[in-house]
C-alpha cells in the first residue's frame, strides 16, 4: 500500500499485489482512493507517478475497472508520456487496461 499525504494527512492511497509470481512485473490495483477534499487536484496523478518511482522500471499495472476519475488520470498520465497502455480490457464495464511505467525511459 503506498499512501500519498502533505503535513501529516492523508489525501490518497493505493493497494496493488501481484498478479503471478512467475510475473514479478504484473501488478493489480484493488483498491486506490483519492479522499473528498482532494478530489480533481491532481491527486491521484502525483500518488501512481510515486508509485511507478517506487517500482522497478517497467512493472505494469493492471486494473479490473476504472471509475469516470480513474479513467481521466490514466488518459492523462498517457498524454504525458508516462505510460503506455499496454492491454485494452473489452470485457470490463470502463476502460480497463494494463499499463506500463515509462518513467524510468525519461529524463527528469
Amino acid at each position: 500500500m503506498l499512501v500519498l499525504g502533505v503535513h501529516r494527512q492523508n489525501i490518497a492511497d493505493a493497494t496493488l499485489i501481484p498478479v503471478d509470481r512467475r510475473n514479478p512485473r504484473l501488478w493489480q490495483v484493488i483498491d486506490t482512493l483519492v479522499f473528498p477534499p482532494f478530489q480533481g487536484q491532481g491527486y491521484g496523478n502525483k500518488l501512481f507517478l510515486e508509485l511507478f518511482k517506487s517500482l522497478p522500471p517497467g512493472v505494469e499495472i493492471t486494473h479490473n475497472y476504472l471509475t469516470p476519475d480513474g479513467e481521466r488520470m490514466w488518459r492523462k498520465l498517457e498524454r504525458r508520456g508516462l505510460v503506455r497502455k499496454v492491454n485494452p480490457n473489452p470485457e470490463t464495464e470502463r476502460n480497463a487496461g494494463t499499463y506500463v511505467s515509462r518513467i524510468g525511459e525519461l529524463q527528469f
